[in-house]
C-alpha cells in the first residue's frame, strides 16, 4: 500500500512538472509577441494589390501602406469583415471606410503587418466628413 502511494506522488509530481514547463514556454513566447502591441488605423480603402501582397488606404490624406496575407491559416492571414461577417480582401471596395488591426515588422519598424481589416459602414444618410478618415 505504502509503494503504490509514493508511485502516485511520483506521478503527481512529474506531471505538475510537466505542466510549469509547458506553461512556462508558452508565456515566454508570448510575451515575445506581445513587445509589438497592436495598432489601429481608421481611413478609406484605395486598392488592395495581389501581386505584392498589400493594402493601401487613405488616412487623413496620407497613403498608409500595409502587408496582408491572402490565404492559409487563421493564425497566419490577415482576416477580413465586411459590416461585421467574414469576408476576402476582394470584397473591399474603393473609398470604403476601413479600420486596420497591424503591427510593425520586427525586422523593419516602418512595415506594418495587417492583422485584421474591418470595413465598417456608416448609418443611412450619413458620410465621413473630408480628413476625418
Amino acid at each position: 500500500m505504502q509503494l503504490r502511494t509514493f508511485r502516485n506522488i511520483t506521478r503527481i509530481a512529474a506531471v505538475a512538472l510537466a505542466a510549469v514547463w509547458i506553461v512556462g514556454g508558452i508565456v515566454s513566447t508570448a510575451s515575445a509577441d506581445e513587445k509589438a502591441k497592436t495598432e489601429r488605423t481608421a481611413g478609406k480603402f484605395v486598392k488592395w494589390d495581389k501581386e505584392a501582397g498589400t493594402v493601401l488606404v487613405k488616412e487623413k490624406g496620407k497613403d498608409v501602406l500595409f502587408n496582408v496575407v491572402a490565404e492559409g491559416s487563421v493564425l497566419v492571414r490577415t482576416t477580413v469583415t465586411v459590416k461585421a461577417k467574414p469576408a476576402k480582401l476582394d470584397d473591399l471596395k474603393e473609398g470604403q471606410i476601413v479600420v486596420v488591426y497591424w503591427k510593425p515588422v520586427a525586422s523593419d519598424p516602418n512595415k506594418k503587418d495587417a492583422r485584421k481589416i474591418d470595413a465598417v459602414s456608416l448609418p443611412e444618410g450619413q458620410e465621413a466628413e473630408e480628413g476625418e478618415y
